[in-house]
Parts: C-alpha cells; structure tokens; sequence
C-alpha cells in the first residue's frame, strides 16, 4: 500500500514539472523564437556594407535595393552598420521590441521600440585641457591616435562636462558610449603646447620644450613635460665650477701621474655634489617629488652616438634609440645630455638661453668628457679634471 501511494505521489510530480515546463515553453516561445531569428539576423548583417538599412518582415532593403528577402520574423524597423563595422538594430514584433546597439548585445523586450539613440557631446578646448559637454549621463570614453575604435574604455565621474587632460601634440579621436552600449561618432581634438616666458610654473599646463619656467624665482628651462611629470634644467649655471674627476686619489674619478681612473657619472664628483650638496638648496617639496633617473654607466668606447660610447645616456635614451647598456646608476639630479642638448637647441628659438661653457653628463673619446662652448657647440675631447659651469637638470613628479 505504501509503494503504490509512493508510486502515484512520483507520478503526479512528474506530471506538475511537465505542466509547468510546458507552459514555460508556451509562454516563451516567442522569445526564444525572436531570439534566435534575430541571432541570424544578426549574422547575416555583419557581412553588410558600411549604412543605413530598412528592415520588413525579413525583407533588408536600402531606398534603392532588396538586398535579402529571407524570412527571419515579422516585424519593422532599421538598421546600422557603423563605420567600425558595428551593427545595431530596432525592430519592433507585435508585442516585441528587438534590439540591439553598437556594442551590445541583442535583446528582447515586450514593449514598444523608440528611435536609436544618439551621444553628441560639444568639444572646448584650453591649453591641454579638453572639456567635453555631452547629452547623456553615465559615459565611458575610448581614445586612440587613430580613428579604429581602438583601446581602454575609461568610466569617468562627471556632472555636464567630462574633462581630459592632454600632454601630446598628435591628433586623437575620442568616442563615448552608454551603459546599453550606444556609441557616439568620433570626435577628433589635438593640443598645442603652452610657450612660457619666466611664469611661474603651473604643473596643470602643458609646456612646450624650451619654455622657462620659475619656481621659488629660479628660472628653469623646459626639457620635457608629460602627463606624470616634469624634466627641468636650471637656466643660470651654479656659482661654483665643477670636475668630473679630480686631480689627486680620491673616491671619485681621478687622474694620478701612474695612471686614468675612467671616468663613470657614479664616480663623477658633480654627480656627488649635485645628489648631496646642491640638493639641500631646493625647497622640501620640490626635493619629496624628485624622480630618480637611470643613467648608463658602462665605459664603453663604442655602441651609440656616432661611436662615442653609451656612458651618460639616460635609459630612456638608451631604449629609444635601441642602444644597449649593461649597467646603470640612478642619480636624482644630474646634468645634460648631448641628445637633450641638441633637442633643445634644436626647438629653442631663443638660443641665448642655452649659452655658457658647462659640462654634458657624456663620456667620450680618449677618456674624456663632452661640453657645450659658448658658441653652442658642443666639444667632446674636454679634460674631466676641467672645472666647468654646471646647470642641474631634474625630473619632477606631478602626483
């Protein structure tokens, strides 16, 4: 009696499930339905051409041609193949709206389609300070140095305006796209440096190469400016002239009548200075956001510039020139560089700024060392025991 009750207990839930899985079948039919038929849907637009479409009962048509008549489900709407070979669509199917953006998903909703929506956003521009103001909330936007659509979608907090700050000169496309995955055009903006003659420093600014700055009222000249950080070199030269090497044993570099010490910017005595002595001159704050700076300290007589050696050349000189160096000290202040120097002489328009007879950080040929003369040039057979001018250069962190 027992297994029978059991026996019509399993039975009458086997039932239920069946009822109930059928009536989920029942009720979602047209939604599984619409949902695959729009898959292929979906499949056959991507192999369109880039533009606006109709769409009617499986009919995809443009004002001038059918181009498919396949049965897919009934329905009217539009369609889009953007210029990145995106598609999105609107179709409305009795109860059903079908849809799908730029960069979403398809989906289908028991409700009535509205129009595709549209992101436009008005570009201001100041200095490197691009404002963006945009008719949607809750944005993310994309740049890249090409109009691919290619590269990190960035979520930002904004209220009306979304503001981007910019340290390079090259033209950038930007795009915006909402949570659902509506994209907007591509915008395109590009910066220009700001050219400053002795203003103070402002670390929001973009300063173009050779601009002088001042800080704590010093003057410095502009190596290089970018998003993180700031290169500087002090326009007037210290009221003390320095060597690299000494003439006498020391832990320095050095030259004794039984022989040369090579020189390497770790051994050189500005280098000492400049980390130990000069250092302390500038203010706390200043001295807290110092980067330090690998700097190339192989003796080597050959492998870079012109076959002088790569002893003095910042890494990232090294690496961008594709160069090789084996081993590297990090100094936080240091002096010019040949390449730093003839970029800037290079870009200056003012070359009066630069004049002097100072010390490059290079090692050079026959042990000795390179230096810029007071005709600009640049002199690379300089005895290291020659006390010279010396103008500090440091890097500065804008965080």
């Amino acid at each position: 009696m027992k297994n029978t009750k059991k026996y019509i207990i399993t039975i009458i839930v086997f039932v239920v499930v069946m009822l109930l899985i059928l009536l989920f079948f029942i009720f979602r039919y047209n939604y599984i339905h619409l949902l695959n038929k729009s898959r292929e849907l979906l499949e056959y637009l991507y192999t369109l051409d880039i533009g606006e479409y109709k769409y009617k009962s499986g009919a995809i048509y443009t004002e001038t041609e059918i181009l498919s008549t396949d049965y897919y489900f009934e329905g009217n709407g539009n369609i889009k193949v953007d210029d990145y070979k995106n598609v999105s669509f609107i179709i409305q199917s009795g109860d059903y709206c079908v849809s799908k953006t730029q960069l979403g998903e398809i989906k289908i909703e028991k409700k009535e389609c509205h129009d595709f929506v549209t992101i436009e956003a008005q570009v201001n521009k100041n200095n490197n300070i691009i404002s963006f103001i945009v008719n949607e909330k809750n944005l993310e936007y994309l740049i890249s140095n090409s109009n691919d659509l290619n590269g990190k979608w960035v979520k930002p907090e904004y209220t009306d305006n979304i503001i981007i700050k910019s340290f390079d000169e090259d033209k950038h496309y930007i795009w915006f796209k909402d949570k659902d995955g509506n994209l907007s055009k591509s915008y395109s903006y590009s910066v220009e440096c700001f050219f400053a003659n002795k203003g103070e420093y402002d670390k929001n600014k973009y300063y173009c190469d050779g601009s002088i700055v001042s800080i704590d009222d010093i003057n410095y000249i502009v190596l290089d400016d970018n998003m993180k950080d700031i290169t500087i070199m002090k326009q007037i030269s210290l009221d003390v002239k320095l060597s690299h090497c000494l003439d006498n044993v020391s832990d320095y570099c050095y030259y004794t009548t039984d022989g040369v010490s090579n020189y390497k910017w770790s051994k050189s005595y500005i280098n000492y200075y400049l980390n130990n002595i000069y250092i302390k001159t500038l203010n706390d704050n200043i001295q807290s956001k110092l980067k330090e700076i690998p700097i190339c300290d192989d003796f080597i007589t050959s492998g870079c510039l012109n076959d002088e050696g790569c002893g003095g050349f910042t890494k990232n000189e090294i690496n961008f020139n594709n160069w090789s160096c084996n081993n590297y000290s990090k100094s936080k202040i240091r002096i010019l560089s040949y390449n730093e120097y003839v970029n800037i002489f290079e870009k200056i328009k003012n070359k009066t700024v630069l004049i002097g007879n100072y010390w490059l950080i290079n090692s050079g040929v026959d042990n000795r060392g390179s230096s810029v003369q007071f005709n600009y040039n640049v002199y690379i057979k300089e005895e290291y025991t020659t006390k010279l001018d010396v103008k500090p250069v440091f890097t500065i962190s804008k965080y």
